[in-house]
């Protein structure tokens, strides 16, 4: 039995999906399997998959219907047997110590979960990191404290820079879907934990694309935040009824992040449906102005909510000025 097994999703990444495989080939720690999913991808991935399974013997390779990315997942957790599992996105990779080091993490302090820091990057290279070895053990109330950002004022809810016991999983899987499964998952997962071990050593690169102001814009999928933290408030009010009025302005808070969205990337699809999306979530905004206001919210975002409920114009033409300025220095 593999010491971590490595599920990695894989759907139309031909490109990228060999410079991610071989950075987990490379890892310090050699107990490990890696799981590949290709999930129904209509480019080369599915071969490159079988081509790589084929040069190392911890790779296995599961090819099914297109599902989703939490679809794949689940199909790798389904098979995984190692004692910890990770989650790897295709387009990403890690350094070469880094499963070690969370494994070593979790087995000095029997943890359910691990978790290390990311950097953004944009391009496919490793750079030279800062030496960061900071450790923090956490129990289940810290690790909430973070989830609902009251500890801390911003977090990344990304799973693919932890590690997760297996146990866990035989009460949690990933939400199919829909989008935002980390949030959702991280909040369910957390349920069931009870020690939590967080790392600053920096070990998982995510691929930022430097395309990705068309790529983040609005669409109307984007809603489905607030369905999410909407589970998470009924969820709440069993499991951890002391975080329900956290749960419940954070989904305040969501709607606030939306329409943030909305004017700093712009819109995809239908302008006039957009029209209408604007003014129910600036309704929402407005009228939760003074719980957003007194809350948790960093400085420059209560700047940025006075001034969109004075005059959402005054947030949403800079931005828009900002968006057309970096897609003409992009070209």
């Amino acid at each position: 039995m593999p010491s971590i097994s490595i599920i990695v999703p894989v759907y139309n990444v031909e490109t990228y999906l060999e410079f991610c495989v071989a950075s987990l080939r490379k890892q310090t720690l050699r107990d490990i399997e890696i799981i590949l999913v290709d999930d129904g991808s209509p480019d080369a991935s599915g071969a490159i998959c079988d081509r790589l399974a084929a040069e190392d013997e911890r790779i296995r390779v599961i090819h099914k219907e297109n599902g989703g990315l939490s679809s794949a997942r689940n199909a790798g957790i389904d098979v995984a047997t190692g004692d910890y599992l990770g989650f790897v996105d295709s387009d990403d990779w890690v350094e070469e110590d880094m499963f070690a080091h969370l494994l070593e993490l979790a087995c000095t302090h029997d943890a359910d979960i691990v978790d290390c820091d990311m950097i953004e990057i944009s391009q496919r290279e490793f750079v030279e990191l800062p030496f960061r070895n900071k450790t923090e053990l956490l129990e289940q109330k810290g690790a909430l404290d973070i989830f609902f950002r009251i500890s801390k004022p911003d977090i990344n809810y990304c799973v693919c820079d932890k590690i997760f016991k297996r146990e866990l999983f035989e009460k949690v899987r990933f939400t199919e879907g829909i989008i935002f499964e980390d949030i959702d998952f991280n909040y369910r997962v957390l349920i069931h934990a009870r020690r939590i071990v967080e790392t600053d050593k920096i070990g998982y690169y995510y691929f930022k694309n430097p395309e990705g102001i068309s790529r983040n814009s609005f669409r109307k999928k984007d809603l489905e935040l607030q369905g999410v933290w909407d589970n998470i408030i009924e969820l709440s009010k069993t499991h951890t009824p002391e975080y329900l009025p956290w749960a419940q302005f954070n989904r305040k808070r969501a709607d606030f992040g939306l329409i943030c969205k909305m004017f700093k990337f712009g819109c995809r699809e239908n302008a006039q449906d957009h029209a209408a999306i604007r003014k129910t979530l600036l309704a929402s905004v407005r009228k939760n102005f003074l719980p957003l206001i007194k809350g948790k919210l960093p400085f420059n975002r209560k700047v940025l909510l006075l001034m969109m409920c004075m005059n959402y114009r005054l947030v949403e033409y800079p931005l828009t000025l900002r968006r057309k300025l970096l897609r003409s220095k992009n070209g």
